[in-house]
């Protein structure tokens, strides 16, 4: 077994599923669940631009 080699990139939070409800967040700490009703301004965005999310 080997670990992951120092200072490599690993990504902080990943979109997963984007359901017709609203999108999954999972972080290295956790899973979040933006639903439209909260964050609407997602519910008309196509998934390529919904998938480039960055964690400040």
């Amino acid at each position: 077994m080997s670990s992951l080699a120092l200072g490599k990139n690993i990504p902080p939070v990943e979109v997963t599923p984007i359901s017709s409800h609203g999108v999954w967040l999972l972080t290295q700490t956790e899973e979040l669940f933006l639903s439209y009703d909260d964050f609407p301004w997602f519910r008309h965005q196509p998934g390529k631009s919904i998938i480039h999310v960055e964690e400040p």
